[in-house]
């Protein structure tokens, strides 16, 4: 037809040499920037994507924390159900986390014991002609930060260990962060934290960007969040945290994550899981998760006498 004869003569080929074809339609429209705002189509999650493979550049700019391996992963397919060989229900995640084990003689278990993951998709935010259909104590306001994401129902998985990793990221950064729920009377949305870690299990947060008109043909967001979750995601990629204080109490909550793990592997004949000194890195995944590995350099049960590094 019509549309195979424009696509032969756009790539320069004879409509007999195309085979198959797979379709996509896209909204062409260039976004624009207005008094502080960014209206576009597809930013979910188009924003968080590009926020995390900013950040994960960035870092790479910087001198890399010891041991660390981090790791940026975009999915594919989230908004229809992500059981493709290229979404999060998949084993790619998991399988490059093996090979990259593999190739430096690590078990992957216990590293991943010691680690963990962002997923990183766009919020819904207090929409201002729809104030009622926000959950009344956790309402996501445009140009007032990140957003953490909690669900009891497990659509989300932040926990407190992961956000208490978040907020501190945050508070050092100096970025502003909210909370988000869903209306307990409202079914919402999820996303790709809980499905990625149903194949590669270790300790996760949601987080992401306020925005209103979710899914429609052009978007709203905030210029500044996006800013601001940039330098919290090159942050997680770059540094090892040295915690003293009352900070050691986000180490401590993490160690006890090493600890069971400490008992599990007595039972597999492996020697040394946590330590005195936790180096952070970070991997991530898009629609978008971002990890974080500790490394470990003596004994556990020296690890709470000292200060602590994240």
């Amino acid at each position: 037809g019509m549309l195979k004869k424009r696509v032969a003569e756009i790539i320069g080929v004879s409509e007999e040499d195309i085979l198959t074809t797979d379709l996509f339609l896209y909204n062409p429209q260039r976004g624009v920037e207005w008094n502080g705002y960014v209206s576009a189509p597809r930013l979910d999650d188009l924003q968080c994507g590009f926020a995390s493979l900013t950040a994960f550049l960035e870092a790479g700019q910087k001198e890399a924390a010891p041991n660390t391996v981090p790791v940026f992963c975009l999915f594919d397919n989230e908004e229809v159900g992500s059981q493709t060989k290229q979404g999060a229900a998949s084993t790619f995640l998991s399988e490059v986390l093996g090979r990259i084990a593999h190739s430096v003689g690590a078990f992957l278990p216990c590293k991943l014991a010691s680690s963990l993951l962002l997923s990183c998709d766009n919020a819904h935010a207090m929409h201002p002609n729809h104030p009622e259909y926000a959950d009344a104590e956790n309402k996501v306001r445009l140009n007032e930060g990140i957003v953490i994401k909690f669900n009891a129902g497990q659509k989300y998985t932040t926990d407190g260990i992961s956000e208490a990793y978040v907020k501190y990221l945050c508070t050092k950064e100096g970025v502003p962060f909210q909370s988000y729920a869903n209306r307990s009377d409202m079914a919402g949305g999820s996303t790709l934290g809980n499905i990625a870690t149903t194949r590669v299990s270790v300790c996760s947060a949601d987080v992401g960007l306020p925005q209103l008109a979710m899914h429609s043909a052009t978007e709203t967001a905030a210029v500044s969040d996006l800013t601001h979750m940039v330098s919290v995601l090159t942050e997680l990629y770059s540094v090892g945290i040295e915690k003293s204080g009352d900070e050691k109490r986000i180490a401590n909550g993490l160690l006890s994550i090493a600890e069971r793990y400490i008992y599990l592997n007595e039972f597999a004949k492996v020697d040394k899981l946590v330590t005195d000194n936790f180096v952070v890195s970070i991997e991530s995944h898009a629609s978008t998760i971002t990890f974080s590995h500790f490394e470990e350099t003596s004994t556990f049960s020296q690890s709470t006498e000292h200060s602590t590094y994240l």
